[in-house]
């Protein structure tokens, strides 16, 4: 993927929806495996880092397939800085793999911890698996609306 870099800023700089399909059709032109590789890391970073929300956005919208297993992005997940009221990565993950499959490999990975170890943040991603997928997306489309309609939030 040519200018990393700049596509890292670009995903940093979304603020209106245009934005978001000006991006979207940059990252158009790349295979699912390099726009997954992009997306994946920045959309499970710390949220004050400005990467999550849009990359996450963007892991929905273009559903890039992953080429891991489940069991691997929880592992990313649990050692991440991902915020526990990210909705859109686990929306991501259910549409991925399917609901069942996310709840059970989210089951045997906080099973497998230690019972020493804090709570992981795939505790989490749990949680909003086990919601409706319409619940899972509603930020996502509630700003859509709201910048492109001129909806205000529910």
């Amino acid at each position: 993927m040519e200018n990393i870099q700049q596509l890292t800023e670009e995903i940093r700089a979304i603020g209106t929806y245009d934005d978001f399909l000006r991006v979207r059709r940059l990252l158009t032109q790349y295979g699912h495996t390099e726009v997954f590789g992009f997306l994946w890391p920045l959309s499970i970073q710390r949220p004050t880092a400005g990467f999550d929300v849009s990359a996450g956005y963007m892991l929905a919208e273009l559903q890039p397939s992953s080429m891991r297993s489940i069991e691997s992005l929880l592992a990313d997940i649990h050692e991440s800085s991902l915020d526990a009221s990210n909705r859109i990565v686990p929306f991501y993950l259910v549409s991925e793999f399917g609901k069942h499959k996310v709840l059970e490999a989210c089951a045997r990975f906080i099973g497998l911890l230690p019972t020493s170890s804090s709570r992981s943040r795939v505790d989490a991603v749990q949680y909003w698996a086990s919601m409706s997928a319409s619940e899972l997306c509603k930020q996502f489309h509630d700003w859509e609306a709201r910048d492109m309609y001129g909806i205000a939030d529910a």
